[in-house]
Protein backbone atom coordinates (compact mmCIF):
# COMPACT_ATOMS: atom_id res chain seq x y z
CA UNK A 1 0.00 0.00 0.00
CA UNK A 2 1.78 3.27 -0.93
CA UNK A 3 1.78 5.69 1.59
CA UNK A 4 -0.23 9.37 1.40
CA UNK A 5 1.95 12.31 1.25
CA UNK A 6 0.67 15.06 4.02
CA UNK A 7 -0.98 17.93 2.58
CA UNK A 8 0.44 20.06 6.13
CA UNK A 9 3.77 18.73 7.96
CA UNK A 10 4.34 20.56 11.49
CA UNK A 11 7.65 20.31 13.33
CA UNK A 12 7.99 21.05 17.13
CA UNK A 13 10.91 21.32 18.92
CA UNK A 14 10.45 20.84 22.51
CA UNK A 15 13.29 22.22 25.06
CA UNK A 16 13.68 23.23 28.44
CA UNK A 17 15.26 26.78 29.33
CA UNK A 18 14.81 29.04 32.22
CA UNK A 19 13.18 31.76 31.36
CA UNK A 20 13.11 35.63 31.97
CA UNK A 21 11.26 34.93 35.08
CA UNK A 22 14.09 32.76 36.48
CA UNK A 23 11.52 29.82 36.37
CA UNK A 24 12.20 26.34 34.16
CA UNK A 25 9.62 26.00 31.63
CA UNK A 26 9.28 23.99 28.50
CA UNK A 27 8.91 25.41 25.10
CA UNK A 28 7.56 24.46 21.59
CA UNK A 29 9.85 25.88 18.97
CA UNK A 30 10.41 28.72 21.83
CA UNK A 31 6.90 29.32 23.03
CA UNK A 32 5.81 28.17 26.53
CA UNK A 33 2.24 27.30 26.57
CA UNK A 34 -0.43 29.82 28.54
CA UNK A 35 -3.93 29.76 28.56
CA UNK A 36 -5.81 32.18 26.50
CA UNK A 37 -8.52 34.19 28.82
CA UNK A 38 -11.31 32.12 25.99
CA UNK A 39 -10.51 28.73 25.60
CA UNK A 40 -9.66 27.94 22.16
CA UNK A 41 -12.65 25.66 21.51
CA UNK A 42 -14.91 28.49 22.26
CA UNK A 43 -13.03 31.36 19.82
CA UNK A 44 -13.17 29.01 17.04
CA UNK A 45 -17.29 28.35 17.89
CA UNK A 46 -17.83 31.41 17.97
CA UNK A 47 -16.16 33.62 15.45
CA UNK A 48 -15.52 30.72 12.61
CA UNK A 49 -12.89 30.46 10.18
CA UNK A 50 -9.26 30.89 11.99
CA UNK A 51 -7.14 29.86 8.62
CA UNK A 52 -6.67 33.34 7.50
CA UNK A 53 -5.34 34.40 11.16
CA UNK A 54 -4.89 31.85 13.68
CA UNK A 55 -2.79 34.14 16.28
CA UNK A 56 -6.62 35.22 17.38
CA UNK A 57 -6.50 32.58 19.92
CA UNK A 58 -3.25 33.79 21.49
CA UNK A 59 0.25 34.11 20.73
CA UNK A 60 1.03 32.08 23.43
CA UNK A 61 -1.67 29.37 23.04
CA UNK A 62 1.09 28.28 20.02
CA UNK A 63 -2.57 27.94 17.59
CA UNK A 64 -1.89 25.49 14.98
CA UNK A 65 -4.74 25.64 11.92
CA UNK A 66 -5.47 21.86 10.60
CA UNK A 67 -8.21 22.21 7.39
CA UNK A 68 -11.03 19.86 7.30
CA UNK A 69 -10.03 16.57 6.16
CA UNK A 70 -6.07 16.90 5.38
CA UNK A 71 -3.47 14.31 5.87
CA UNK A 72 -1.25 15.97 8.47
CA UNK A 73 2.15 14.98 9.50
CA UNK A 74 3.68 16.14 12.94
CA UNK A 75 7.37 15.52 14.27
CA UNK A 76 8.78 16.10 17.36
CA UNK A 77 11.93 16.57 17.94
CA UNK A 78 13.08 16.46 21.56
CA UNK A 79 15.77 18.35 23.12
CA UNK A 80 15.64 17.45 26.45
CA UNK A 81 17.71 14.62 27.84
CA UNK A 82 14.78 13.01 29.29
CA UNK A 83 12.13 10.84 27.74
CA UNK A 84 8.62 12.86 27.18
CA UNK A 85 5.54 10.73 25.97
CA UNK A 86 4.42 13.48 23.79
CA UNK A 87 0.55 12.76 23.03
CA UNK A 88 -2.66 14.46 21.53
CA UNK A 89 -5.72 15.11 23.43
CA UNK A 90 -8.97 14.15 21.85
CA UNK A 91 -10.38 14.65 18.32
CA UNK A 92 -11.88 18.38 18.67
CA UNK A 93 -8.10 19.03 20.46
CA UNK A 94 -9.03 20.99 23.48
CA UNK A 95 -6.07 21.51 26.04
CA UNK A 96 -7.29 20.60 29.44
CA UNK A 97 -5.70 19.22 32.81
CA UNK A 98 -4.34 19.66 36.08
CA UNK A 99 -0.82 18.45 35.67
CA UNK A 100 3.09 20.03 35.64
CA UNK A 101 2.70 20.26 31.70
CA UNK A 102 0.45 23.24 31.67
CA UNK A 103 2.55 24.93 34.08
CA UNK A 104 5.25 24.45 32.74
CA UNK A 105 4.27 25.41 28.84
CA UNK A 106 4.25 21.84 27.53
CA UNK A 107 1.47 22.36 25.78
CA UNK A 108 0.51 22.95 21.58
CA UNK A 109 -3.17 23.51 20.80
CA UNK A 110 -4.53 22.10 17.44
CA UNK A 111 -7.51 23.77 16.00
CA UNK A 112 -8.98 20.99 13.66
CA UNK A 113 -11.36 22.49 10.66
CA UNK A 114 -12.26 25.85 12.43
CA UNK A 115 -14.06 26.79 8.94
CA UNK A 116 -16.67 23.46 9.70
CA UNK A 117 -16.78 23.64 13.32
CA UNK A 118 -18.43 26.78 14.05
CA UNK A 119 -21.26 25.18 11.62
CA UNK A 120 -21.73 22.05 13.20
CA UNK A 121 -20.42 21.81 17.04
CA UNK A 122 -22.82 23.12 19.33
CA UNK A 123 -21.26 23.83 23.25
CA UNK A 124 -22.91 22.58 25.72
CA UNK A 125 -25.31 24.69 27.25
CA UNK A 126 -24.16 23.83 31.48
CA UNK A 127 -20.63 25.02 30.11
CA UNK A 128 -21.39 28.02 29.46
CA UNK A 129 -23.64 28.51 32.41
CA UNK A 130 -20.63 27.58 34.19
CA UNK A 131 -18.68 30.57 32.62
CA UNK A 132 -21.37 32.89 33.22
CA UNK A 133 -21.64 32.01 36.86
CA UNK A 134 -17.62 32.32 37.28
CA UNK A 135 -17.58 35.55 35.04
CA UNK A 136 -15.60 33.73 32.65
CA UNK A 137 -15.60 34.70 28.67
CA UNK A 138 -16.56 32.14 26.34
CA UNK A 139 -16.47 34.00 23.12
CA UNK A 140 -14.04 35.99 21.02
CA UNK A 141 -10.38 36.07 20.65
CA UNK A 142 -8.23 34.51 23.32
CA UNK A 143 -7.87 37.95 24.97
CA UNK A 144 -11.56 38.56 24.50
CA UNK A 145 -11.96 41.11 22.44
CA UNK A 146 -12.87 40.94 18.57
CA UNK A 147 -10.88 40.14 15.44
CA UNK A 148 -7.20 40.31 15.91
CA UNK A 149 -7.48 42.67 18.95
CA UNK A 150 -5.16 40.81 21.50
CA UNK A 151 -4.87 43.61 23.74
CA UNK A 152 -5.30 42.09 27.63
CA UNK A 153 -4.05 38.73 26.30
CA UNK A 154 -2.80 36.40 28.86
CA UNK A 155 0.85 36.32 28.58
CA UNK A 156 3.67 33.92 29.19
CA UNK A 157 7.74 34.52 29.95
CA UNK A 158 10.07 34.72 27.55
CA UNK A 159 13.65 33.31 26.71
CA UNK A 160 16.81 35.04 28.79
CA UNK A 161 18.04 37.29 25.74
CA UNK A 162 21.36 36.01 26.33
CA UNK A 163 23.38 39.33 27.88
CA UNK A 164 23.06 40.17 31.79
CA UNK A 165 20.31 42.12 32.57
CA UNK A 166 19.88 44.43 35.47
CA UNK A 167 19.21 42.45 38.05
CA UNK A 168 22.02 39.99 36.96
CA UNK A 169 24.45 42.88 37.30
CA UNK A 170 23.39 43.95 40.76
CA UNK A 171 23.48 40.22 41.72
CA UNK A 172 27.01 40.04 40.39
CA UNK A 173 27.99 43.66 42.33
CA UNK A 174 26.85 43.01 45.36
CA UNK A 175 28.07 39.03 45.42
CA UNK A 176 31.80 40.25 44.15
CA UNK A 177 31.37 43.27 46.97
CA UNK A 178 30.59 40.65 49.56
CA UNK A 179 33.79 38.78 48.45
CA UNK A 180 36.31 41.62 48.69
CA UNK A 181 34.35 42.49 51.99
CA UNK A 182 35.14 39.08 53.29
CA UNK A 183 38.90 38.28 51.74
CA UNK A 184 39.90 41.87 53.48
CA UNK A 185 37.96 40.56 56.93
CA UNK A 186 39.93 37.65 56.90
CA UNK A 187 43.00 39.71 55.92
CA UNK A 188 41.99 41.54 58.81
CA UNK A 189 41.67 39.70 61.64
CA UNK A 190 45.32 37.83 60.18
CA UNK A 191 47.06 40.78 60.95
CA UNK A 192 45.64 41.72 64.16
CA UNK A 193 46.46 38.12 65.86
CA UNK A 194 49.84 38.34 64.54
CA UNK A 195 49.91 41.92 66.36
CA UNK A 196 48.35 40.76 69.52
CA UNK A 197 51.13 37.25 69.14
CA UNK A 198 53.71 40.01 69.23
CA UNK A 199 52.66 42.10 71.81
CA UNK A 200 52.15 39.10 74.43
CA UNK A 201 55.94 38.07 73.17
CA UNK A 202 57.65 41.00 74.24
CA UNK A 203 55.11 41.34 76.94
CA UNK A 204 56.61 38.36 78.13
CA UNK A 205 60.15 39.14 78.07
CA UNK A 206 60.00 42.05 79.91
Amino acid sequence: MATTSADNQISLTASFHVMDDYINKTTFNDITYVAPKVPTLYTAVSIGNLSSGPQICGTYAHPLVLKHNSWVEIIINNNDAGNHPFHLHGHVFQVVGREWHLQAGLANTIIEAPEVMSGVLTVDQTHLQHCTDLGLPFSGNAARNQGFDLTGQNVGSNLLSGTFTTKGIIALLFTVLSAVVGLATVVWYAQDEELVSSKEGKDGKD
